[in-house]
């Protein structure tokens, strides 16, 4: 079994190259029995039951569709939210297609799964103002002449 456990406070290493393994044991000692993965896959089941219920579009005809929309969509929306990209107050999304605003969009496709979650990886609750001087304005105001020919340039 191949794992990466979260040791928390606990030391790396027992001992020069030896790693502490005491969190991993407890995690194979609770999940030896086959009764405890049922419960937790069940658990896992359930959550995501619980989840996908918020939005669902019971009318749309096709049943493909339909799958993709109640299901696939959302998971992926969960999975680009939680795995895909990381807040950038410096990268503006021109180099590598990723910054802020890719991460705020991010958030789009998730807010209705978990607003709470939603509302704590929103960027702007995080930056300080003298932060936010530094960022490009989602749509550059009238009296940024010079920002419009850069972004036209850019394009």
């Amino acid at each position: 079994m191949l794992a990466y456990v979260e040791q928390g406070d606990l030391p790396k290493f027992d001992a020069p190259f030896v790693l502490n393994k005491t969190k991993g044991r407890e995690i194979l000692a609770r999940y030896s029995d086959l009764g405890a993965i049922d419960r937790a896959f069940a658990a896992v089941k359930t959550r995501w039951e619980e989840l996908l219920a918020i939005y669902q579009a019971p009318k749309v005809p096709d049943a493909n569709l339909r799958r993709m929309v109640n299901t696939w969509n959302q998971v992926q929306c969960m999975a680009t939210f939680n795995l895909s990209r990381s807040t950038s107050g410096y990268e503006t999304g021109i180099g590598r297609g990723m910054g802020y605003r890719d991460s705020n969009q991010d958030i789009l496709g998730f807010v209705h799964l978990l607003p709470e979650r939603a509302r704590q990886r929103n960027p702007r609750h995080r930056l300080d103002p003298a932060f936010r001087r530094h960022l490009f304005p989602p749509v550059p105001a009238a009296h940024e002449e010079g920002q419009r020919r850069r972004r036209r340039r850019l394009q």
